[in-house]
Parts: C-alpha cells; structure tokens; sequence
C-alpha cells in the first residue's frame, strides 16, 4: 500500500511527466473523455457507428483544446 503522505509528490511526478510528454497527455485526455460519451452514446443511440463517431469526435476536441489552453497558460 501507498503512504498517502507520499500521493501529492507522486501526483506532482505524473503531472510533470504529462507536461513533457504532450502527445501521452493528449492520447490520456482522449481516451478519459472519449469512452465513457461513447458508452453513453451507446446507451442512449440506436446507431453505433454514431456513439463511436461522436465519442471519437468530443475526445478529440476536449483534449486538443486542453492542451491547446495549457500550452498558452505556461
């Protein structure tokens, strides 16, 4: 188990990892924003082909955006 003293530095670790690294970052915000609306759109939609379209699409644009802002903000 993981002292919870230590959750902040390891925390602090990932997101300078995530910093460097934008292409990991963006493909993380991706799949975190992107799966869960496409299974949402699965539950809700009669078409698949349109949960995985627009799945796709918000994941996209959530994490371009993301990183775009990011980037301008440091």
């Amino acid at each position: 188990m993981t002292d919870s003293s230590r959750l902040p530095g390891m925390y602090a670790n990932v997101e300078a990892y995530l910093q460097r690294h934008l292409l990991v970052q963006w493909l993380v915000l991706f799949l975190v924003t992107g799966i869960p609306w496409t299974l949402i759109q699965l539950a809700v939609s009669d078409s698949s082909a349109v949960a995985m379209l627009s799945g796709g699409v918000f994941g996209a644009v959530f994490a371009t955006v993301f990183v775009l802002v990011r980037r301008e903000s440091e």
